[in-house]
């Protein structure tokens, strides 16, 4: 047994013990206890693989894919994520904003940090530093993009408070979904295709909706803005093949949506 997959047992281990007392805690609900348990054991089977057969891996990874998005997003009617930060406005004539830690969605992006990080296909990985002007210059493409297209009106703001919102964004909201999308939707796509070049323009071209549809199920400006918002990320991915190069950029485009501008996004029509 490797080091490396003796330290994804342990690690495993540790997050799942951490899951269990937040459950006893009342900082996560039962059920997500129990998707985070099956989910481990699904990404074990998805990134170890003991079968050769396509389709058995196909299905290893739909019920991984399923899971993982049970475990990050299903919340019981009696039960609320813990509560970090509540205001009644973020700046004059804004909306009500409450921050919470939804912790599951944050174990569930570890986990599949742990378990498939290095399962990525590395060929083509971009450097240190032209990976970080990439991600930082989609990010700021994005922000223009909603700017020019969307009408997104400039709100300076920095509260004191804006460190809990820094935490939470990047150590939750954006490292989970950036590990569903990139490590376990977009990267297991690529890997169907022999053909490198070929699998990752239909990764990318299904994660973007994929995104899209997961912040917003109907078909408006919002969705519009996340759709462009998944592309770009993905294809920070794919163009980087870096993990940290998508979540660096989804994580810039946050920081400068709730410092800069209205927040939290008001599009409906």
């Amino acid at each position: 047994m490797s080091y490396l997959y003796q330290s994804k047992i342990s690690t495993s281990y540790v997050l799942i013990a951490a899951s269990l007392i937040f459950a006893l805690a009342g900082w996560l609900a039962y059920p997500n206890l129990f998707f985070l348990v099956i989910l481990t054991f699904a990404l074990y089977a998805l990134s170890e693989p003991h079968y050769k057969h396509p389709l058995l891996q196909t299905i290893v990874w739909i019920i991984t894919f399923v899971v993982g998005f049970m475990a990050a997003t299903y919340r019981p009617e009696s039960f609320s994520n813990p509560l970090i930060w509540s205001t009644e406005q973020l700046y004059s004539g804004g909306e009500e904003f409450n921050l919470y830690a939804n912790l599951a969605k944050g174990l569930c992006g570890y986990l599949i940090v742990i378990w498939l990080l290095d399962k990525v296909n590395r060929t083509g990985q971009l450097k240190s530093v032209p990976y970080i002007a990439l991600a930082l210059l989609s990010a700021l493409i994005l922000m223009a993009i909603g700017v020019v297209f969307f009408g997104l009106e400039t709100q300076f703001k920095l509260p004191k408070e804006t460190v809990y919102f820094i935490a939470v964004n990047l150590g939750i909201t954006v490292l989970a979904e950036e590990a569903y999308f990139r490590l376990l939707l977009q990267a297991q796509i690529e890997r169907i295709f022999k053909n490198i070049k070929v699998g990752r323009i239909v990764a990318v071209a299904i994660a973007a909706p994929v995104f899209a549809f997961a912040h917003t199920g109907q078909l408006n400006q919002a969705f519009l803005l996340f759709l462009i918002a998944g592309l770009i990320y993905a294809i920070v991915f794919a163009l980087t093949r870096r993990f940290s190069a998508a979540v660096l950029c989804h994580f810039a485009v946050n920081i400068l949506h709730f410092i800069i501008f209205e927040y939290p996004l008001s599009l409906n029509s």
